[in-house]
């Protein structure tokens, strides 16, 4: 339980350094990987599936999605038990940033970095 709160309180550190400065550190990548990897090893194809669909969009869409989302790709689907799981994650996360496309306002459609926006 202990594993999982600084996990989660990990992530929220990722999130809030991402938000301020569109950077994700790799020395905050490698403590996360610390904090998953032990309990999580065996989802390892699930989290190199993830990465490889985030890298085959970042190559079609010419560089638009950062070198640390992609890497944090890996973590965040190491914790998810299946590919069916993975795919439910990845299609409930394009759609939501599609939904916050079509209620942004155009002068803030730069700022959105999402597989789902790439096309803007």
């Amino acid at each position: 339980m202990t594993l999982e709160i600084f996990t989660l309180l990990w992530f929220i550190r990722i999130a809030r350094y991402d938000i301020a400065s569109h950077l994700i550190r790799n020395f905050d990548l490698v403590v996360l990987g610390l904090l998953v990897m032990p309990t999580n090893f065996a989802n390892w194809p699930i989290g190199l599936l993830s990465f490889c669909i985030y890298l085959l969009i970042n190559l079609l869409s010419g560089g638009k999605i950062g070198y640390g989302d992609l890497k944090l790709s890996f973590f965040c689907a190491v914790m998810l038990p299946s590919i069916s799981a993975l795919s439910i994650a990845l299609t409930s996360t394009w759609m939501m940033a599609g939904l916050l496309a079509l209620v942004r306002s155009e002068e803030h459609t730069s700022e959105l970095q999402s597989p789902a926006m790439i096309s803007y």
